[in-house]
């Protein structure tokens, strides 16, 4: 039996604790990883990508081609229209539902002109609101990438913070940071 899964360490740790449900059971597993569209172009905002889905169709793909026996992703990534021979068959746990902003500056100290990264439009317009009501401009600015490589953008000084879910950062050895 073999599990996909995009590469990065959190969709990993995921197909992982899938491995680990399936084996109990007497299986014996391998993890695929695969690169999704969704990981090949980062020149641009998820909104901007050309179709839906860019983060799973890469394994639906896989799938229907008999090349891996199930994919795990995140719920967040599964287009609402998928093709009708593939189905959402098992759903782990769901973690915080939280977001999470990692910042250099406190939030009730956030500097006028902070920037700050996110690639969740939802979380952008929250969080944008909630600075202007405390009398805070700051300036959101497109973020990729998973967790680690998005604290890394932070600690190098692209960002003055970063929001994120903050299950991925749970999720994480160390909470990612």
């Amino acid at each position: 039996m073999i599990i996909g899964t995009r590469g990065s360490e959190l969709a990993v740790l995921q197909a992982e604790k899938v491995r680990v449900q399936l084996k109990a059971h007497g299986y014996e597993p391998t993890i695929k990883r695969v690169r999704s569209l969704g990981d090949v172009m980062t020149d641009r905002g998820l909104y901007e990508m050309p179709e839906k889905g860019v983060f799973v169709k890469t394994l639906d793909m896989l799938l229907l081609n008999g090349e891996i026996d199930l994919a795990v992703h995140s719920m967040k990534d599964i287009p609402l229209e998928r093709d009708e021979r593939l189905a959402t068959s098992a759903v782990l746990p769901r973690d915080s539902h939280f977001d999470a902003l990692v910042s250099n500056h406190k939030l009730d100290a956030m500097p006028d002109g902070a920037v700050i990264g996110t690639s969740s439009v939802r979380r952008k317009f929250q969080f944008l609101q909630f600075m202007d009501a405390k009398g805070v401009t700051v300036k959101i600015k497109d973020i990729r990438g998973n967790v680690n490589t998005r604290i890394r953008k932070l600690r190098s000084g692209d960002y003055d913070g970063i929001l994120l879910a903050e299950a991925g950062l749970e999720r994480l050895p160390r909470g990612g940071l």
